[in-house]
């Protein structure tokens, strides 16, 4: 794992230690925010489009840090400056460092939709029988994955990482970082489609994470997706396939509502839905494959509660409200209503905001919206937010 010495820091990411402090040699963690630091830290200023994080180095240093790694020309005098001539390169290099030092088995997920969902719940599994590290939140980028792995350390037997993407290249990039042993591809869809020219580019960006997989590793699929057989000739991986139509080496039956038999034995869905269902097979097939029973699986499961913005239930005088915005896609959107409409209640509202990073899809991804949505018997539906379009021009 990372070695903890400030001057084994700075020869790992080949900068220039200064003013050298030998009596604080030994650090603890690495940060990348003042807000959330420890004592005993390493400090990474980033440099963002409307900040630098080079305004707060000497914050850090007040909270407790021992070193910071910053860009050559900062003119701090603080004790153990690292200077390097790029701060998330840097970064990254410590991150992929620590994956390579790493023994356990990372298991790599991405797709349009559904990927935080399904790391969660094969997150939930795994804890149920060994130690289990995950992306904390959404942190799947090329700032949030390279965190995720510097926090790897020896206790731990299984990572479980989602990794993003709103441009070409991207998955490829971050499937480098993380050397999946096992993949999982969750639902493809019109997500951050403003940087591609169609659904086939966006699937082929997807398959990235699947595509340097050698006869030794396993990839997740549904076999049920119409990508399924583009994704499969895009690796030499072993295929796990699940279905809920019983075509695959797993197989769901699902209920119509909240509830998923796999061989036998019944779950019960967190969401209502049968978009929540593949996640949940996919989970289960993760669990199987790693050899967790029935029961641990279905503690896992049990265990899981969907992360801020998705699916948020609150009641408001005795309104129940559920909000499902996180970053909404076609795919996404579509899931939701479709979970939404499962509910049993005496009356149901849907309110929907823009569904933003579409590019030349935005007009006809939100018609098709707009048609879904009216096509259920809700008793009256909301549009909110500033339009290009006659949105109501979809009859």
């Amino acid at each position: 794992m990372i070695n903890n010495q400030i001057l084994e820091l700075a020869n790992l990411c080949n900068g220039e230690l200064i003013n050298y402090n030998q009596e604080k040699e030994n650090f603890d963690s690495i940060c990348i925010d003042t807000r959330k630091m420890d004592r005993n830290s390493v400090f990474i200023p980033l440099i963002g489009k409307n900040f630098d994080g080079h305004d707060f180095v000497d914050e850090a240093f007040s909270k407790g840090a021992l070193a910071a790694i910053v860009k050559k020309d900062f003119k701090g005098k603080n004790k153990n400056l690292i200077k390097v001539k790029d701060t998330l390169k840097a970064l990254q290099i410590i991150a992929f460092s620590n994956r390579c030092n790493w023994n356990g088995v990372c298991v790599g997920i991405t797709g349009s939709a559904g990927k935080t969902t399904v790391k969660e719940l094969c997150h939930h599994i795994v804890s149920t029988t060994y130690s289990s590290h995950k992306n904390f939140g959404n942190f799947n980028n090329h700032i949030g994955l390279p965190i995720t792995l510097i926090d790897l350390n020896e206790s731990h037997k299984y990572l479980i990482a989602e990794i993003g993407m709103n441009q070409p290249g991207e998955i490829k990039f971050l499937s480098n970082f993380l050397q999946p042993e096992i993949s999982i591809i969750t639902e493809i869809g019109l997500a951050h489609a403003e940087n591609f020219n169609s659904l086939e580019d966006i699937a082929y960006e997807k398959s990235a994470i699947i595509r340097h997989l050698t006869t030794k590793n396993t990839s997740i699929l549904d076999i049920d997706s119409s990508w399924y057989s583009f994704l499969k000739k895009q690796t030499q991986s072993k295929i796990l396939s699940v279905s809920l139509n019983n075509n695959g080496s797993i197989n769901g039956l699902y209920n119509g509502y909240d509830k998923l038999k796999v061989e036998g034995y019944n779950y019960q869905l967190p969401i209502p839905g049968r978009f929540m269902a593949k996640n949940v097979l996919k989970s289960i097939a993760l669990g199987k494959f790693l050899g967790i029973d029935n029961d641990k699986i279905n503690e896992g499961i049990s265990s899981y509660k969907p992360l801020k913005y998705r699916w948020e239930k609150k009641v408001i005088n005795k309104v129940t409200w559920i909000n499902d915005a996180y970053n909404a896609n076609p795919l996404s959107m579509n899931s939701s209503i479709e979970a939404f409409s499962k509910i049993k209640s005496k009356r149901k509202c849907v309110v929907i905001g823009t569904m933003h990073e579409l590019g030349k899809f935005t007009q006809s991804e939100h018609i098709k919206l707009f048609k879904y949505v009216d096509s259920f018997d809700f008793d009256m539906w909301i549009v909110i937010g500033n339009w290009d379009i006659d949105i109501f021009d979809f009859k």
